[in-house]
């Protein structure tokens, strides 16, 4: 754990300049899956409760050591944390066995941001709507990455549900969008995406609905960041200013 700490060591200096969070994900289910495989991980939960509860508080106890670790030392903005629970179509366990299997534990390890004061964001793909309310009950603020072609995951609805309680971070589809959209279409689509998320004048951060996929033309992923006003110039420009000073500063 401690070269884990120690590797955030070298963003210090940055800290005035910009957004610093520490990365706990994944915090439950998945670090399950490591251990038992996620078919295991899942029977486990149905036909060996007591096995799966005692392996879900050792997960949650080594994310949260990691978190406290992390805030007590290093001036972070937010804490980030996640699981994947949804799937393409629902979610992978029902909404009623998430509460109580994984609801307490996720409390517990937002708790860890709360306490400090920092934004505290989660990530999960897929179908999730169903917990949404239960997020943002135990303390969720940002929530990443917005699967938009999953059912109940369009943009525009859930901001209109949830965008006084909630930010959303992501959106653009990257599965069909942006690695076989035309720039034209990346270009409209963002746009779009980005008009609907704010028109209450905030509560969005503009970022793909997972990573961009390594066969993405690279015009659609300038495509997609000039939609927010930041040009090929600006990112060439910005990305050659941060190399200069990580170069100066190392």
């Amino acid at each position: 754990m401690e070269h884990l700490l120690k590797s955030m060591d070298k963003l210090i200096p940055y800290s005035k300049e910009f957004f610093i969070g520490c990365d706990i994900s994944p915090c439950l289910l998945e670090l399950l899956y490591r251990i038992r495989g996620m078919e295991n991980t899942f029977f486990d939960i149905l036909a060996s409760p007591e096995i799966s509860k005692d392996l879900l508080l050792k997960a949650a106890g080594f994310a949260i050591e990691i978190g406290e670790k992390a805030c007590n030392k290093f001036p972070l903005d937010w804490l980030w944390t996640g699981d994947d629970v949804g799937g393409q179509q629902s979610m992978m366990l029902s909404p009623e066995l998430w509460r109580d299997s994984i609801k307490p534990h996720l409390k517990n390890i937002f708790d860890v941001g709360k306490k400090k004061g920092l934004w505290v964001a989660y990530h999960s793909c897929g179908a999730i709507r169903p917990i949404i309310p239960d997020l943002i009950e135990i303390g969720l603020n940002v929530l990443n990455p917005i699967q938009s072609n999953c059912p109940g995951m369009n943009p525009a609805e859930l901001k209109k549900d949830f965008g006084e309680k909630l930010s959303f971070m992501g959106g653009v589809d990257t599965q069909y969008l942006l690695p076989n959209g035309t720039a034209d279409e990346v270009y409209k689509e963002t746009l779009k995406l980005i008009e609907n998320m704010t028109d209450d004048g905030g509560g969005y951060i503009l970022a793909a609905s997972h990573s961009i996929p390594p066969e993405t033309p690279v015009e659609n992923i300038f495509a997609m960041y000039l939609a927010a006003g930041i040009s090929r110039e600006e990112i060439f420009d910005n990305s050659a200013d941060v190399r200069k000073k990580l170069n100066t500063k190392m």
